[in-house]
């Protein structure tokens, strides 16, 4: 069994970015724990959200991994 997807009406369409999704918002004092960083949408995820004043934790299996450098992190 299958549901038609709706448009939600959110303002944001296809070309929207993470930044245009949380621009104006301040996450400062916010915990943001994101799991699969590595790349794609995890890795823009984190960067977005310590961009916009969020602690980020990313929890993971291997130490090494996750301890490339984000822009405005301090991992």
């Amino acid at each position: 069994m299958t549901t038609p997807q709706q448009p939600i009406d959110s303002g944001f369409g296809p070309r929207s970015t993470t930044s245009d999704v949380l621009e104006g918002i301040d996450l400062s004092g916010k915990l943001a724990i994101v799991t699969g960083d590595y790349s794609g949408l995890g890795f823009e995820t984190v960067r977005v959200l310590a961009s916009a004043g969020a602690r980020v934790v990313v929890p993971a299996r291997r130490r090494p991994m996750p301890r490339r450098p984000f822009t405005g992190s301090t991992a």
